[in-house]
C-alpha cells in the first residue's frame, strides 16, 4: 500500500466513525480516576489507628484516632465515632510528642494527595501528555536481496510497507543510476529552497498533523470520543495519531532545510526519516483491514481470449480451424512427416531447451479480488515498471531545470494541494487558538462536520481509483497500442483486445 493511500485509507476510516458519534445529554456523570480515588483512601485520617491518650495527670486515659492538631488543640474521634478537642497542655509529655508526630504524619499525606490530585488535574487539563506517547518500534527495515526476480521485487516492497519501511524500500529497489538521478534532483533544488515556499505548499499539512498530535487530550477528551466503547477508542486512537504522526514526522521542519538536503546523501536523508516514520505506518498497518496483494507471471501466449465463450465461438468450433476441418487434417499430415509412418515425432529434451533470460516481464497483481497487469522491465539488475524507464533521462533533465529555477518544492506545488490547504488552514487557526478543553471542543464540532468531505478530497488528490497498490503507481504511457497506453489494464480488457487482434488477423 502507498504511502498517502496508507494514510488516506487511515483517515477516511477515522473520519468514518467518528461522523457517526452524537454528543450525549448533559449531566454525564464525571468518573475520577481510580488512583485518586485509592489514594484518597490511603492517606485519608480514618487509616491512622486508635491510640491511648492520656491526660495531664495520669488519672484519665482514651483510646481514641488523632485527627490533627487544630490551634494547639488535638482533635480526636472517639471509637462511638464522637469528635473531640482536647488542649496539648492537658496530656502527658509522651502523648503531647506522640500527637505532634502523628500530625506531621498525616500533613506529609495530605500534601502529597493534594499535589498527585493538582499534578492529575494538570495532566488532564494539558492539550497532550508530557512526553508525547510514542508508537511500538517497527520491525528492523531488510534490503533488497540482489539479483531479486520482479515477483520478489513486488513481494518485497509489499513486505517492507508493512513493517513501516515504505520510503526506504522504494529508493532501494531502484536502480543505481535513478538513485543517483534523484540525488541530484534533490541537491539542485535544495540551493533554491526557502522556509517560505515550505510554508506555502507543506504548511498546512504539517501544521494539521503538529495540532493532531500535541492536542491529542483535548481531542480524546472531547464527549464523541469519551461515549465510544474502549476498544472502538483505542482503534480510532491508533488510527488517528499514528496518521498523524507519520505526515509530522515526514514533512518536519527541521529535516527539509536547504543546508540538510544539500549536505547529506538521499539515502541519508531517507533513512532518518524511515526511523520516525516507520513505526507509524507499522501501527497503522496493525489496525487497518487486510489487504495483501498476490503476484504472479503472465503469459499472455497461454491465455485463451475465448475461454469464457465455449466451444460456439472458441478454438476447435470453427469449421476452418476445428480439429476436424481440412486445415487440421493438413497439420495432422505434415506433422506425420517428421518421423517414420505410424510414429509420434520425437519430442526435444527439456534440458537442451534453454530459455534466454528475458528482461521484459508482465506480472499479474491480485488484491481484494481485482486484477492488474502491469509491464516490468530490469534495469541494471533491478526490476522496475516499464513507465518508470521510458523517458527517464529526459524526465530528470527536465525535473533538474525545474527546480533550479523554482525550488524543490515546486514538484509538490498544484492547485490539489493548494486547495487542501486552503481548506484546511482556517480549522487549524481555529484549534490552535483555544486555550483550554472547552474552547478546543466547540471548535472540534467544525471538524466533525467536514471530517468525511476532507477525506473525499484527499482520496481525489491521491488519485488511487484502481483499487489496486500498484508499489510505483504506473503513469500512462503511449508506447503500447494493445495496453491503451498504460502499464497496468484489467484482465477482462486485456482479453477483449486479445479478441480483437485475434478477429483481424484471421483469414
Amino acid at each position: 500500500m502507498q504511502f498517502p493511500q496508507l494514510l488516506l485509507a487511515a483517515i477516511r476510516s477515522a473520519a468514518d466513525r467518528v461522523s457517526r458519534f452524537r454528543i450525549p445529554a448533559r449531566g454525564t456523570p464525571l468518573v475520577l480516576p481510580l488512583s485518586a480515588i485509592l489514594s484518597a483512601l490511603a492517606f485519608s485520617p480514618s487509616s491512622i489507628r486508635a491510640e491511648t491518650w492520656t491526660a495531664l495527670r495520669g488519672n484519665h486515659s482514651v483510646d481514641a484516632e488523632l485527627l490533627g492538631i487544630w490551634e494547639g488543640n488535638a482533635i480526636l474521634k472517639m471509637t462511638d465515632g464522637r469528635r473531640v478537642s482536647v488542649p496539648l497542655i492537658n496530656l502527658i509529655s509522651d502523648s503531647r510528642i506522640h500527637a505532634n508526630k502523628v500530625n506531621e504524619t498525616i500533613q506529609t499525606h495530605r500534601a502529597e494527595l493534594v499535589s498527585e490530585l493538582k499534578a492529575q488535574a494538570a495532566e488532564a487539563a494539558a492539550p497532550a501528555p508530557t512526553p508525547l506517547p510514542q508508537p511500538a518500534a517497527a520491525p528492523d527495515y531488510r534490503p533488497l536481496d540482489n539479483g531479486a526476480s520482479a515477483i520478489e521485487t513486488l513481494q518485497h516492497l509489499q513486505d517492507q510497507a508493512a513493517s513501516g519501511h515504505l520510503l526506504l524500500a522504494y529508493f532501494d529497489s531502484l536502480p543505481p543510476k535513478y538513485r543517483a538521478d534523484l540525488d541530484g534532483i534533490v541537491k539542485a533544488g535544495a540551493k533554491n529552497m526557502d522556509a517560505a515556499s515550505i510554508d506555502s505548499t507543506i504548511g498546512p499539512l504539517y501544521k494539521g498533523a503538529d495540532l493532531v498530535v500535541t492536542h491529542q487530550n483535548w481531542i480524546f477528551s472531547h464527549p464523541r470520543m469519551k461515549m465510544l466503547d474502549s476498544n472502538t477508542r483505542e482503534t480510532l486512537s491508533t488510527l488517528i495519531l499514528n496518521a498523524a504522526g507519520a505526515i509530522r514526522a515526514t514533512l518536519d521542519p527541521a529535516a527539509l532545510t536547504a543546508e540538510k538536503l544539500d549536505s547529506m546523501p538521499l539515502r541519508d536523508w531517507l533513512l532518518e526519516r524511515d526511523r520516525a516514520v516507520a513505526p507509524h505506518l507499522y501501527a497503522l498497518h496493525s489496525v487497518l483491514p487486510p489487504s495483501a496483494a498476490t503476484f504472479e507471471e503472465y503469459d499472455a501466449s497461454k491465455q485463451n481470449p475465448y475461454g469464457e465463450y465455449g466451444q460456439e465461438s472458441g478454438y476447435g468450433s470453427s469449421p476452418d480451424y476445428g480439429p476436424g476441418s481440412e486445415s487440421g487434417m493438413e497439420i495432422a499430415e505434415m506433422s506425420s512427416e517428421e518421423g517414420p509412418p505410424g510414429e509420434s515425432p520425437a519430442k526435444p529434451d527439456p534440458a537442451e531447451q534453454v530459455k534466454p533470460e528475458s528482461n521484459d516481464a508482465k506480472i499479474k497483481i491480485t488484491q481484494n479480488g481485482r486484477s492488474v497487469i502491469v509491464d516490468m522491465v530490469r534495469v541494471d539488475g533491478y526490476w522496475i515498471p516499464k513507465s518508470l524507464s521510458e523517458n527517464w533521462t529526459e524526465s530528470v533533465a527536465s525535473k533538474k531545470e525545474q527546480v533550479a529555477a523554482s525550488g524543490l518544492m515546486s514538484l509538490v506545488d498544484s492547485p490539489a494541494i493548494t486547495a487542501v490547504g486552503s481548506m484546511l488552514q482556517p480549522t487549524i487557526d481555529t484549534l490552535a487558538s483555544a486555550t483550554n478543553a472547552e474552547e478546543f471542543h466547540k471548535a472540534m464540532e467544525n471538524v466533525f462536520q467536514q471530517a468525511q468531505t476532507f477525506a473525499s478530497v484527499l482520496g481525489g488528490l491521491a488519485g488511487n481509483t484502481s483499487g489496486i497498490s500498484n508499489p510505483w503507481q504506473p503513469t500512462k504511457s503511449s508506447s503500447s497500442p494493445r495496453s491503451g497506453g498504460s502499464d497496468g489494464y484489467p484482465d477482462d480488457q486485456y482479453r477483449e483486445e486479445m479478441e480483437m487482434q485475434y478477429n483481424s488477423d484471421a483469414p
